[in-house]
C-alpha cells in the first residue's frame, strides 16, 4: 500500500481491481478486494436489506436489524431501493464499528492491546467474529458484553450471490474539485 501509486489485485490469475491505494481501500469493487485490503480483515455480514429512496433496513438476525437514512450513508443502486428483500453482505472496517449505549450486543473473546491502538475480538450474530480497532484503551475485559454499532458512511455493501459492490463509485465525483484537495 506505501510503496506504488497503483495497485493490480488478482484472484487466481484473474484482476479484481486495478487503483490507487486509497481507493482499493474506500472503493473496494467486490468482498474479496475488500477483505484483502486491510488490516485487520474488514467484517462481512450476511443481511436482508429492505431500502426505499429514503432509508435502508438492515437485519442481521431476529434480534438485530438497523435502520439508516440513505442520506447518512454512500449512495446504493437504484435497483436495490424498491421496497424489497435483497440479500447483501453488509461490509465494515473495525475502525468504523463504535461502542453505542443501545446497540447490537456482542461478547469480548478477546484483547489485544497494542499501545497505540486496542483490538478486540467480538462474537455474536450467527456465532459471527468481529474485529474491531480502536485508538483507545478500554476498561472492558474477556466475556464482557459491548454494545455496538457502525460509523454508516463507512459502511459497504455487496451483491450476496456475486460478491460485487452495489454502492455508486462517488470518488470521480470528488476528485474533480481541485478546491477539495489539499
Amino acid at each position: 500500500m506505501t510503496m506504488g501509486d497503483r495497485i493490480v489485485v488478482m484472484k487466481d490469475g484473474v484482476i479484481q481491481q486495478v487503483d490507487t491505494p486509497t481507493r482499493l481501500f474506500d472503493f473496494p469493487h467486490n468482498t474479496f478486494v475488500a477483505g484483502f485490503i486491510g488490516t485487520p480483515q474488514m467484517n462481512f455480514f450476511d443481511v436482508d436489506m429492505i431500502a426505499d429512496k429514503e432509508k435502508a433496513t438492515f437485519v442481521f438476525d431476529e434480534n438485530n436489524k438497523i435502520e439508516i437514512p440513505l442520506k447518512n450513508m454512500r449512495e446504493i443502486d437504484e435497483s436495490y431501493l424498491d421496497k424489497e428483500i435483497h440479500k447483501v453482505t453488509f461490509g465494515i472496517r473495525g475502525e468504523n464499528i463504535i461502542p453505542l449505549k443501545e446497540g447490537i450486543d456482542m461478547e469480548i473473546i478477546d484483547i489485544e492491546n497494542l499501545g497505540n491502538e486496542t483490538q478486540l475480538l467480538l462474537k455474536g450474530l450467527k456465532s459471527e467474529e468481529v474485529n474491531i480497532k480502536t485508538p483507545y484503551r478500554i476498561s472492558s475485559k474477556i466475556g464482557d458484553t459491548v454494545s455496538i454499532g457502525f460509523e454508516e458512511k463507512f459502511i459497504h455493501l455487496f451483491n450476496k450471490d456475486t460478491g460485487l459492490s452495489i454502492l455508486k463509485d462517488k470518488a470521480v465525483e470528488i476528485t474533480k474539485n481541485k478546491s477539495d484537495r489539499f
